[in-house]
C-alpha cells in the first residue's frame, strides 16, 4: 500500500526498501571527511561540497542516492528530502508562501523573495520568526 505524505501531494517510494536504507547507512558511515584547511568543516566525499555541521552533510548525502525516497504525485519526480518535495509541489499547486511586504509579488521559494527584494527594492529581506518556511 502507498503511504501518502506532504498533504497527499507525495508518496513514500515503495522501491526505497529496508535494504536500500541499510546501504545508505553504510554509505553515510564512509562519508565523513573533515576539511584539512578548516577542521570545523565537513566535506562530501562525492562532490566535495563543504558543510559546517555533520547533520547538514548527512542531509546533503541523500541527494546522491539513486533510489529516491519520496515521489511527487503530480509528475512522479523523486526526492530524498520531504522539504525538497514540498518546495517542488508548489510548482504544481501554485502556492506562493513567500510574500513581498513592499509590493504585491509572492514567490515559491524564500531565496527568490530575497533576490527580488534586493534587485527590485534595494533592500535585504529579513525574516520574522513566524515567516519561516511553510
Amino acid at each position: 500500500p502507498l503511504e501518502f505524505i506532504n498533504g497527499g501531494h507525495g508518496v513514500k517510494n515503495p522501491l526505497a526498501t529496508e535494504a536500500n536504507a541499510r546501504q545508505r547507512e553504510d554509505e553515510k558511515n564512509k562519508q565523513v571527511l573533515i576539511s584539512e584547511d578548516d577542521p570545523t568543516k565537513f566535506v562530501c566525499r562525492i562532490c566535495s561540497k563543504n558543510f559546517t555541521l555533520q547533520r547538514l552533510l548527512n542531509r546533503h548525502m541523500k541527494c546522491h542516492s539513486d533510489v529516491k525516497r519520496y515521489l511527487c504525485t503530480f509528475c512522479g519526480k523523486g526526492f530524498n528530502d520531504t522539504f525538497d518535495l514540498k518546495r517542488h509541489t508548489r510548482t504544481h499547486t501554485g502556492v506562493r508562501p513567500y510574500k513581498c511586504n513592499l509590493c504585491e509579488k509572492s514567490f515559491t521559494q524564500r531565496c527568490s523573495l530575497e533576490s527580488h527584494c534586493l534587485k527590485v527594492h534595494g533592500v535585504q529581506h529579513t525574516y520574522a520568526y513566524k515567516e519561516r518556511r511553510t
